[in-house]
């Protein structure tokens, strides 16, 4: 597996909804659109201005990039990246089409509302002074963030 570790201070400390604090948020993420990609993230506080996101996922094609990011609102509602989508680390599937990723960012974390967390697919760009990869709009993974306690480990 691939495991890349990032920082980003990004001084969002209101990008979530208020509310009562939780610790711990996970999300199953599940296929969309005739994908096999699927796998987990959690969102963990740190502090209250220090997110810690750790995102693997599984069944994806061998050696291709894929974005991610915690969206505001549901994987149905869809809504707005939270933070900088530049400060989340792309994953890049092994020969066994399997990735991990984890980034800690300088934001408040969740403490209510619904988010939840989007895998893209990364495509190549040839636009001058691109990074040479973007991602589509489409997802080809989801999941709903749901307190840990809320879940079966």
């Amino acid at each position: 597996m691939v495991k890349l570790i990032a920082s980003a201070g990004l001084g969002l400390a209101t990008i979530f909804a208020s509310g009562s604090l939780s610790p711990k948020w996970k999300a199953d993420l599940v296929p969309e659109k005739g994908s096999t990609v699927s796998g987990n993230a959690t969102v963990e506080a740190h502090g209250a201005d220090s997110t810690a996101l750790t995102i693997s996922i599984k069944g994806g094609e061998i050696n291709k990039s894929y974005a991610w990011h915690v969206h505001q609102g549901s994987c149905a509602a869809g809504g707005p990246v939270i933070g900088l989508e530049s400060s989340y680390p792309e994953l890049q599937t092994s020969a066994s089409g399997t990735a991990e990723a984890s980034v800690t960012l300088g934001m408040a974390p969740p403490a209510s509302g619904v988010n939840s967390v989007h895998v893209h697919p990364m495509v190549p760009t040839f636009k001058s002074g691109d990074t040479g990869k973007k991602f589509t709009e489409g997802s080809v993974a989801c999941g709903d963030l749901k307190p840990a306690g809320d879940q079966p480990e």
